[in-house]
């Protein structure tokens, strides 16, 4: 039992059989989601695919929504075109828009391409792969309870990786700097926080203790962020009350819980060596380029560049 699916690049990835998950192999088989695309830095990656979302327990009521454009390069560095000082000037980085819901004891911060597609999916009433890279961490905060949860959905959904650690106190240096981003009066702060140096611009006209991804600890919303390299790079779109009755909701999704030495080892492996992180939930595929099928699907990687560095690269 084997399928194949082709796509506009020239790169076709074949399912064989033995699948050790007859649902996943369900799924998968009747959607054709086995499959590599090229995006924008030209680099072969494998799709991401829907979740529904018609099950979820209230995590807490939502007062705020925050929205950010993220522009970030998920590659290795070597798949950089330049870099500007602390702004990247490239234009082969992935973008992506990160919904912040801000609630009384929650904050959740996810992708709200991703939540958007989950959405539509379970309208439908089916599963689909998305034809764009997104920012698959998915972070929910415990501000009282000074810890956080952090969920990463991995290619072709084949498993979701769910870890808690404390909250990270961030050692943010307030400096004097004063500049007007996204309509607000702002002031910079700069930190390292695992391997990256950051500069972040909050504005005290927003008294909220809130920014995307992990990052908060300042007096006042993050309006912009980004690390010294440009990797990453969140700027404020939009700042809006909820409407009443909103709440931010906790998917009752099926999650392989871990640590995150664990988690960040598990996905190293699946950039550094797809076939054999998929072989080990059953999946095996071949790579069809236009002469034909590859022998050296054994030998696909995908160059990595995560958000959170190595210890032995950020030293």
């Amino acid at each position: 039992n084997s399928i194949h699916s082709s796509v506009g690049t020239g790169i076709t990835i074949l399912n064989i059989y033995n699948m050790k998950n007859p649902i996943v192999c369900i799924a998968i088989a009747s959607l054709f989601v086995l499959t590599l695309f090229t995006a924008n830095n030209a680099s072969a990656q494998f799709s991401f695919v829907t979740n529904k979302v018609d099950k979820f327990t209230v995590a807490d009521d939502c007062l705020y929504k925050a929205y950010y454009n993220l522009k970030f390069f998920p590659y290795s560095q070597k798949y950089r075109v330049s870099s500007v000082g602390s702004e990247q000037k490239a234009s082969n980085y992935e973008e992506d828009i990160t919904i912040v819901e801000i609630g009384k004891n929650v904050i959740h911060s996810g992708s709200y391409i991703f939540y958007k597609s989950d959405s539509s999916s379970t309208a439908k009433n089916e599963t689909r792969s998305m034809r764009q890279v997104v920012f698959p961490e998915d972070v929910f905060i415990y501000p009282h309870r000074k810890v956080l949860s952090l969920a990463y959905r991995t290619w072709l959904g084949i498993s979701i990786y769910r870890y808690e650690e404390p909250i990270e106190n961030f050692n943010w240096k307030i400096n004097q700097q004063i500049d007007t981003i996204a309509g607000y009066e702002c002031q910079s702060a700069t930190c390292t926080f695992r391997g990256r140096e950051y500069t972040a611009w909050f504005t005290k006209e927003v008294p909220v203790n809130a920014g995307p991804y992990k990052f908060r600890g300042l007096p006042g919303l993050i309006v912009k962020l980004y690390d010294k390299v440009g990797d990453y790079c969140w700027t404020l779109s939009a700042f809006v009350q909820a409407p009443a009755g909103e709440t931010i909701k906790n998917y009752t999704w099926q999650y392989t819980n871990t640590t995150r030495a664990k988690y960040s080892n598990a996905i190293k492996w699946m950039y550094d060596d797809p076939y054999q992180f998929f072989g080990s939930f059953g999946i095996k595929f071949m790579v069809n380029s236009r002469n034909g099928f590859s022998p050296n699907h054994a030998k696909v990687t995908i160059p990595y560049n995560p958000i959170e560095l190595p210890e032995e690269k950020s030293k």
